[in-house]
């Protein structure tokens, strides 16, 4: 009998005597490669404790490499889970204002007056700024007091319709950055108005 077929007897008996153990997923993942299926076989056709310890420690490589992943893997689960819901929460606080009503009974977004010239152009994306959407002299002196960032942030939201997580892209911060101007823009404008 030849070493070669000695070798291949030794892996079936090893194998046939320890299915459970070679059939569970971190041993098949262990031994998919092929310097880790070489110490293998090593270790099982030419028994000695120098070739056992270096599967064992190969193993255990291995087992904290799939540990460490799992963990990562997890973490980022959990992290994006709990961001979800903290997002979930404050929309729920947060609600979009400018349907809300206001002091009047009227919805803040109906006060705005389009003007009529040019509103194709507007809902094209041609608006520059917010205040090319308003005639109203008392809202376009109330919208001209905001920061750049929180006009920015009505425009995209109201006049080019897109969602906080898409302006979050274009203006390159976080989708809570944003949701935080954009609350602080229609408080302001809301308060402005008011005392008007």
């Amino acid at each position: 009998m030849t070493k070669s077929d000695r070798c291949s007897n030794q892996l079936f008996e090893f194998e046939n005597n320890n299915k459970k153990f070679i059939n569970s997923k971190i041993i098949k993942s262990f031994l998919k490669e092929e310097k880790n299926y070489a110490l293998y076989k090593q270790a099982i056709c030419t028994p000695s404790s120098k070739n056992k310890n270096k599967l064992d420690e190969e193993f255990k490589k291995h087992l904290f490499y799939i540990r460490f992943v799992s963990l990562i893997s997890k973490t980022i689960h959990f992290t994006a889970v709990k961001y979800d819901i903290s997002i979930n929460d404050q929309n729920k606080n947060s609600p979009i204002i400018l349907n809300a009503e206001n002091d009047e009974s009227i919805p803040l977004l109906d006060t705005f007056e389009v003007k009529e010239e040019g509103y194709e152009n507007i809902y094209n994306g041609d608006a520059e700024t917010i205040e090319d959407i308003t005639s109203n002299k008392e809202i376009a002196n109330a919208l001209s007091l905001l920061t750049n960032t929180q006009k920015k942030t009505l425009k995209l939201k109201y006049v080019d319709n897109l969602a906080f997580k898409e302006i979050a892209v274009i203006m390159n911060v976080s989708q809570q950055a944003v949701s935080k101007n954009h609350k602080l823009a229609i408080n302001k404008l809301r308060s402005l108005l008011q005392e008007q």
